[in-house]
């Protein structure tokens, strides 16, 4: 009976340890590759628009991603493995558009109005909403640079 005591025992505390573990080094390090992707998405993201910006400047009209110049790898978003959504203005102005992620939870989040879902990390790492950029703004929590989202980047 004492022997099953011990046992028993052990092997509660081998599940705290492991638990503990998990929680330690697993869940973290697992929060750290989507902020890295997320990151990713960011800068990737900013690097086409200054793309397009610059295409639109000599007054061209794009319809898809492909026509861009840049490396192909540019264009993958780091959630879904496939390439940016691109969506070009239905207005009558051609040189808008919407440039998306699906972002971390992988849910192409925007509307049939250009309603974007923004993507902010601190209602949590896996909260719903895309990360964006548009003609006129960026639209996420640049995680580096501690910027709003929704505004226009400074710099770009």
């Amino acid at each position: 009976m004492r022997r099953r005591i011990v046992y028993v025992t052990t092997a509660i505390a081998i599940v705290v340890v492991c638990a503990s573990m998990y929680s330690e080094v697993i869940l973290p390090f697992r929060d750290r590759t989507i902020l890295r992707k997320v990151i990713i998405a960011q800068e990737r993201l900013l690097n086409l628009r200054e793309s397009l910006q610059t295409l639109f400047s000599e007054e061209r009209t794009i319809k898809q991603l492909d026509e861009i110049n840049c490396p192909k790898e540019l264009q993958i978003d780091p959630f879904s493995n496939q390439s940016f959504i691109f969506e070009p203005s239905v207005n009558s102005d051609k040189k808008s558009y919407v440039l998306l992620s699906v972002g971390p939870d992988c849910v192409r989040n925007l509307t049939a109005g250009h309603n974007i879902v923004v993507y902010d990390p601190t209602n949590g790492i896996y909260s719903e909403g895309d990360i964006a950029a548009t003609d006129t703004k960026v639209m996420f929590r640049d995680l580096k640079l501690g910027e709003s989202y929704g505004t226009s980047h400074p710099n770009r």
